[in-house]
């Protein structure tokens, strides 16, 4: 790669950016279409290498993410480490852009009232703020634990509940 080629430093020491951040630091649409980096969300890159945690995936969403989301549901357990059951995972369905290997859709929510997120890689959800704690957590705004188990205790059981059963 060319010296020209190359990424500014404080572009090569993060694990993703912005397009505006690159574009602040002269890095152009050509540079950002190379090899070595993938399009993760709409405005955003990261550097090609082994597939992304759920942590490094939430953290180059939040790039984006505006104040009114916060992560939810099975994204908001694995920040904070907690289990949950197979049939509340949602893995991202179909073939993934940039020929990646499948990755588990982030949950994103909104309070009532907003539009439910909409984003390649987002399993968007509208839920009651009122009925949650959201709080910072290792940088991103997350629903709390308590919020967090409950939630995914529901979304197991109704996702159970609505398989019919075998006798």
């Amino acid at each position: 790669m060319s010296r020209s080629d190359r990424l500014p430093w404080r572009l090569s020491a993060v694990p993703s950016f912005t397009r505006a951040e690159a574009n602040r630091h002269g890095v152009g649409w050509r540079r950002l279409a190379a090899p070595d980096l993938e399009r993760t969300f709409h405005g955003v890159r990261r550097h090609v290498g082994a597939e992304p945690s759920i942590r490094e995936l939430a953290e180059a969403y939040a790039k984006r993410m505006p104040r009114r989301q916060v992560f939810s549901h099975a994204t908001a357990a694995a920040l904070w480490g907690i289990p949950v059951p197979r049939s509340a995972e949602s893995p991202r369905p179909g073939p993934v852009a940039d020929g990646a290997s499948a990755r588990p859709l982030l949950h994103v929510a909104v309070p009532r009232g907003s539009a439910r997120p909409s984003a390649a890689g987002v399993e968007g959800h509208v839920i009651s703020f009122e009925s949650v704690r959201v709080v910072v957590h290792g940088g991103l705004r997350v629903v709390d634990p308590a919020s967090t188990g409950c939630s995914s205790a529901h979304r197991s059981v109704s996702t159970t509940s609505s398989r019919p059963r075998s006798t």
